[in-house]
């Protein structure tokens, strides 16, 4: 089994297309969690959790950046904990990214900050937080940053079109790259695939989402040696 961990776009793994927001799982730690293994909400109303792929398990952790993941360990502590995540068979894909290039990055270059070095602090904390649990045994997996969709919701301005994101998610999808390298940790990322056929919005399902079943070929592709 492939445990998908992160942001919204680990939904990307549900194996579902729905209405707009429906296929958007359920946060872990605030509408469920799991206790002894049962299922247990916390609060109503929420989007229920979806598995329709059996390869992966998508837990969505929250709106959260990659920068601050190395202060949620003990969140996901639990959910390694309460999945039972096993080291010898099961795989971990950490999903996280999107948020700061479209949020937060453009508020430290207005600071004055640059563009290069802040990348490079989000990824020396965020490998910080992946290094963890490849260095406790698990079988670690990093997704690559997804291309922009149409979205500039909650844009930063200095990055309010999916031109000047990617810029940003290249950036770092780069390092995460150099990182995992050295790291010998697996990088995984369909950003290139997609960006190249120019026009690319018939992959996304919302303004921001990739869709599952237009990706699925091109997660086939990159993932399937993992499950088969």
């Amino acid at each position: 089994m492939i445990y998908v961990i992160g942001d919204s776009h680990s939904s990307l793994f549900n194996g579902y297309d729905g209405k707009k927001g429906h296929f958007i799982q359920p946060q872990y730690g605030h509408c469920y969690k799991i206790q002894n293994g049962k299922f247990i909400i916390l609060n109503q109303p929420y989007n229920p959790f979806l598995q329709n792929d059996p390869n992966f398990t998508a837990i969505r952790t929250g709106p959260n950046t990659a920068y601050n993941m190395i202060t949620k360990t003990g969140m996901v502590d639990e959910i390694i904990k309460e999945y039972k995540i096993c080291k010898e068979k099961d795989y971990i894909l950490i999903v996280y990214g999107e948020i700061d290039t479209r949020m937060h990055i453009g508020k430290q270059e207005e600071l004055g900050r640059n563009v290069r070095g802040v990348i490079t602090e989000i990824t020396d904390r965020y490998f910080n937080f992946v290094k963890k649990y490849k260095n406790e045994g698990y079988n670690v997996l990093v997704w690559g940053v997804p291309p922009s969709g149409i979205s500039d919701n909650k844009a930063h301005h200095l990055y309010n079109s999916p031109k000047k994101r990617n810029v940003l998610s290249k950036l770092m999808n780069e390092q995460f790259n150099n990182r995992c390298e050295a790291l010998d940790i697996n990088f995984i990322s369909i950003w290139d695939s997609i960006v190249s056929e120019g026009d690319y919005y018939h992959y996304f399902q919302d303004a921001i989402h990739l869709s599952y079943v237009a990706c699925k070929d091109l997660i086939n592709q990159k993932l399937k040696s993992y499950y088969e």
